[in-house]
């Protein structure tokens, strides 16, 4: 027994090898914990009318989009073993508890139970792991009991004993009772055994289903004993080829889709799909990519595609993808560079050597050839070229002809990175070191010559016309090339940089498109405007910001490489994505023949057929919503209609999604008319918006070859709004009329205090007037003051001079004047000189006319006399001392005393103008 379980491993382990080699399978994407953020075991899957994905989950609901992933779990924080959509609900299971989910416009869930409709509490102890439906009732199943839901009333179905999973075949309820075979379910409380089954008693049997073709020919799995069929009774092994390997990998699930292909999933070597005649079409298991060999579940969603809940992870496979990747999970071949099919094998130039594979494309039934290295090629391959009969790989250690499965080499001048025919027998090939000519010589190519005169790197020429080439290199940038006619050297060299429209001249792309050159400097595509001789910025292919590399295959196909995905477009403007990431080189995009394309990968390659670009391809739904973060709530947006949002709205979230589930789907992106040129978006399918001025927009989505569109228009903030026009216009008139009535009141009150103002004024002014009046009248005093003092002094002097005069005429002898006589005029002459009539008038207009300014030198010099203030008066009226002398009856030089004893009276400096200081002193 023992011998025979290691015969039948031994035998697994060489199966597993034997499809595992070049197994060529359609498109793989594993989603892994670290995108779906939840536990590794998905136990179920289903999949909505409308498209979304459902998966049990250990640590909850997984819903899936497309472009979003979500998580919800039971109150209890059970384990979902097992979901089933049914019209507009998603029904799950778990230990003592089921129900379902309904789902709002905005994509979120909400949970109802149904167990407490479970009559006499029959599955509180029980585990549901199967839920499915005829159509029309859905039916929860543990091991033990199996229960019927209408829609408003849960009903128990009596079984045989303990089964497996409920199925459906040819419309009839079918389960297997372990113990006795397999039983049809007439009703509640009525089953039915099916004659000649006590062949599965003691089997664990998984699927029963029927042949598209012949309906009363039923598929039969088993978990461990193998696959079957069963007939009128008959029962036989389906396909004894792979009995043993069905015993060993484990049939767990399976299904047969409506081409008649049969998929099942095992619990120890992934997914196995057979064509309707039982050959192997395709085996995913972890050798090529599956990220693991357990598959719990497995569904056909409504695109024919395949999705597996793993025991670690989630995977989903393009049945019907154009492409079939060869995965070299192992690293085989290496990092492939270039592809090519040619005499009926396929080529594969890696950074590893040359392999090759005896069956081309697109027959890849001798799955037991793997690719092998030519022998002598091990190193870096750079380009492979069919001319003619004859291959010729281009490789780090110079450049090799092949034939069939072995290589000559034919040049040792090393980096044979780009070979250009140029005419039927002449080759022109850029290398590490310049470039090199190959000739024809009867069948054979042969190394020619090496040109002279231009020893730099040349990675791709193009032939511009004549003998001129455009050549580009690493770190050399554009130049334009003229080579002699017998090839043997470079005549002329044109550098195109900054001054010719390049900006980035360093390391440059070019292409020929539409017999135009094309440039790509890393950012921006560049086309050659002959007739200006400079390269002009291209408007269609710099429409996004996402820069993007481009390669022309044939005449009618461009392919643009972007970081994520690449988009093929036809002649017609027809376009495809695709979520390769190839290598970027020249030669990562190959023609294999007129209608198939290969793509170098960094972990194998993959192979391309073009009919799908002829092919219409009907517009998929988008699917729009708006999320605020702020407070978590959710907007549903329709295409059809136009949305109006608040100001306080303008910050927030646009959720988007496809029920497509593309390989990591690209989307671009604008926001109009904010944005002109397309942005790249994640395909997680979200645009966020931070604080929109208010105003109209249009959110538009680019996906394939289609433009999706909503409408939504931010309101005006409250204070820009027409109520709030209308207030400001009440406000302004209430404002008016109140600034009215201030202005009159202060108008009144400005002309009360104009008026108070005018009888001030009158007042002052007729004080003024007064004033004045008394100016001019002490003016007028001061004059007749002062005509009086020159009147008084020059009476003086005139009398002094005549008693002068009359001494002398005394002293002189003469006789005619008697002494009476001289007496009397003496005593007239001093009488005069002394009146005290004029004094008093002098003093008293004096004191009249100096008040003020006696009065305040009086107040601050209390020590001056009577004299000294009225010499201090004299001064002021600015008299000499020759003048003020008679009027004290002095001298001068007395006169000079007095002042002098006022100087000190005063306390003033010698060197202060006693004219000036009194002038001044009022």
């Amino acid at each position: 027994m023992r011998s025979l379980r290691f015969f039948i491993l031994g035998a697994f382990l060489i199966l597993l090898h034997f499809w595992g080699s070049a197994q060529h399978i359609p498109d793989l994407i594993n989603y892994k914990v670290s995108e779906y953020k939840a536990h590794n075991q998905n136990w179920a899957v289903s999949q909505s009318p409308d498209g979304w994905m459902y998966f049990a989950n250990t640590d909850g609901l997984l819903v899936f989009n497309g472009n979003q992933w979500q998580k919800y779990v039971l109150p209890e924080h059970n384990i979902i073993r097992a979901v089933y959509c049914h019209r507009d609900r998603v029904y799950t299971g778990a230990y003592g508890a089921f129900g379902y989910w309904v789902r709002d416009a905005c994509g979120h869930h909400s949970y109802t139970s149904l167990a407490h409709l479970v009559p006499n509490k029959l599955l509180d102890k029980e585990e549901v792991w199967h839920i499915t439906s005829d159509g029309k009732d859905v039916y929860f199943q543990s091991f033990s009991v199996l229960l019927r839901y209408d829609g408003q009333a849960i009903h128990h179905v009596k079984l045989p004993g303990s089964i497996m999973f409920l199925q459906f075949v040819n419309g009839n309820k079918i389960i297997q009772c372990i113990d006795s075979g397999l039983y049809e379910i007439i009703d509640n409380n009525n089953h039915r055994k099916i004659a000649h089954t006590d062949f599965f008693i003691g089997k664990t049997v998984t699927a029963i289903l029927p042949q598209v073709q012949d309906t009363a020919s039923w598929l039969i799995t088993t978990a461990s004993d193998g696959v079957f069929m069963m007939k009128n009774g008959v029962i036989k092994p389906w396909n004894t080829r792979f009995q043993n390997h069905f015993i060993v990998s484990q049939i767990n699930k399976c299904f047969i889709t409506d081409q008649g292909q049969t998929v099942m999933g095992t619990i120890r070597d992934g997914i196995l799909v057979f064509d309707p005649n039982g050959s192997l079409l395709y085996h995913f298991n972890t050798s090529n990519g599956l990220q693991n060999n357990t598959v719990l579940a497995i569904l056909q969603d409504r695109d024919g595609d395949l999705w597996a809940s793993l025991d670690k992870g989630i995977s989903h496979v393009g049945l019907h993808s154009p492409a079939l990747v060869y995965k070299d999970v192992s690293g085989k071949l290496g990092t492939v560079y270039s592809i090519l099919q040619a005499n009926n094998t396929l080529y594969i130039g890696t950074n590893q050597g040359l392999y090759y594979h005896t069956t081309s494309y697109p027959d890849y039934s001798n799955e037991k050839q793997d690719f092998k290295l030519i022998k002598g090629t091990q190193g870096h391959v750079w380009q492979l070229l069919a001319v003619g009969n004859a291959v010729i790989c281009g490789h780090n250690e110079g450049t090799f002809s092949i034939k069939g499965h072995t290589a000559e080499k034919i040049s040792s001048v090393t980096g044979g990175w780009f070979t250009l025919p140029i005419a039927d027998n002449i080759m022109l090939q850029g290398t590490y070191t310049g470039l090199v000519v190959f000739k024809k010589k009867g069948n054979e190519w042969i190394f020619s010559n090496k040109i002279g005169q231009y020893p730099d790197p040349v990675k791709k020429v193009i032939h511009q016309s004549g003998n001129k080439f455009w050549v580009a290199g690493p770190n050399t940038g554009l130049r334009l090339i003229t080579i002699n006619h017998d090839f043997s050297k470079v005549e002329n060299v044109v550098n195109y940089g900054k001054n010719l429209g390049i900006r980035n001249e360093q390391n440059v792309e070019i292409n020929l498109l539409n017999d135009k050159l094309m440039v790509f400097d890393g950012m921006y595509h560049y086309s050659y405007d002959e007739t200006k001789d400079r390269f002009v910025l291209d408007p269609e292919l710099n429409a996004t910001t996402e820069p993007s590399q481009i390669r022309v295959l044939g005449d009618t196909l461009l392919t643009k490489i972007y970081s994520d995905h690449l988009v093929f477009i036809n002649q017609a403007g027809q376009k495809r994505n695709f979520p390769f990431i190839v290598n970027k080189d020249y030669h990562n995009i190959c023609l294999i023949d007129s209608n198939t394309v290969g793509l170098c990968l960094s972990e194998g390659y993959a192979i391309v057929n073009l009919d799908f670009l002829s092919k219409p391809t009907p517009k998929a739904d988008m699917v729009f919503s708006l999320v605020w973060p702020s407070d978590g709530s959710c907007t549903a947006v329709s295409e059809r209609e136009k949305i109006q949002l608040p100001y306080s709205r303008n910050s927030g979230v646009i959720y988007f999604h496809t029920p497509e589930f593309k390989l990591h789907s690209t989307y671009f992106s604008r926001l109009k008319p904010l944005d002109t040129l397309w942005n790249p978006i994640g395909g997680d399918g979200k645009f966020a918006f931070n604080h929109l001025p208010y105003g109209n927009y249009t959110f538009e989505v680019k996906y394939n070859n289609d433009v999706y569109k909503i409408e939504f228009e931010i309101a005006a903030p409250w204070y820009l709004s027409k109520w709030a026009f209308l207030l400001y216009a009440f406000l302004t008139i209430v404002l008016i009329w109140w600034m009215k009535l201030m202005f009159d009141r202060q108008l009144t009150r400005q002309k009360l205090r104009l008026e108070q103002e005018n009888v001030r004024m009158l007042r002052e002014r007729m004080i003024e007037m007064e004033n004045d009046r008394l100016y001019q009248d002490n003016i007028a005093k001061s004059k007749d003051l002062a005509n009086a003092t020159m009147h008084l002094i020059q009476k003086n002097e005139l009398i002094q001079e005549i008693k002068d005069e009359l001494i002398q005429i005394r002293k002189s002898g003469d006789q005619t004047l008697t002494a009476h006589d001289f007496r009397n005029m003496m005593n007239q002459i001093n009488e005069n000189l002394t009146v005290q009539d004029d004094k008093n008038l002098f003093d008293a207009n004096f004191e009249e006319v100096h008040a003020d300014f006696l009065g305040k030198l009086k107040k601050e010099y209390t020590q001056l006399t009577a004299d000294d203030l009225k010499l201090a008066a004299y001064i002021r009226m600015n008299l000499s001392s020759k003048e003020i002398a008679p009027l004290f009856n002095i001298s001068i030089r007395g006169l000079e005393n007095k002042r002098y004893r006022l100087r000190k009276k005063m306390n003033l400096p010698m060197d202060t103008n006693l004219t000036d200081f009194f002038e001044n002193y009022l």
